[in-house]
């Protein structure tokens, strides 16, 4: 599902434009949480109306989304890995490489280590970071972090019992 989709009409500048996806086509009932014809598809149990999230609803485990917001993948992609190039690859990627000012030898920290973190460790580590500093509360994320080149791995103190984790490389 695609969160900015392309209606494709020739008369919408945007999607004819070579350097732009900002179709505005499901703009207005988007942002209020419903489908392109001002309806959710979602209900609870009970029959009340559930909104729709940013167009895509892909926080839960089943959606319904407009044909425009359907990405069209190679039959022959890995579905598990096709999943991760939707929003948090591109946002995080895309946020490091075209928006950062990260140099060689710069030094980022990255709080949050989904899929827009790693993202954003890997395209700063493609920079030239030399030291990346990956921040979580989840510890369980280290390992991977590492793997996208994450050089400290660091979990904010607990306030419980005051603790604190570092792995470094």
């Amino acid at each position: 599902p695609c969160y900015t989709p392309q209606c494709k009409k020739k008369s919408c500048h945007f999607c004819q434009h070579p350097g732009s996806n900002l179709c505005p086509a499901i703009r207005d009932t988007q942002n209020v949480g419903l489908m392109m014809d001002g309806t959710s598809r979602f209900r609870t149990k009970d029959g009340k109306m559930i909104y729709h999230f940013m167009g895509c609803s892909t926080f839960s485990e089943y959606t319904v989304i407009a044909e425009i917001s359907a990405a069209k993948i190679n039959p022959h992609a890995d579905l598990v890995q096709s999943s991760m190039i939707g929003c948090g690859v591109s946002t995080g990627w895309g946020a490091a490489m075209n928006n950062s000012d990260v140099q060689p030898g710069s030094t980022v920290a990255v709080w949050g280590l989904g899929a827009v973190g790693l993202s954003v460790i890997q395209a700063c580590k493609i920079k030239g970071a030399s030291k990346i500093y990956a921040i979580d509360i989840n510890d369980s994320k280290f390992e991977v972090a590492k793997k996208f080149g994450a050089d400290v791995c660091y979990k904010p103190t607990n306030e419980k019992d005051g603790k604190t984790f570092i792995f470094e490389n």
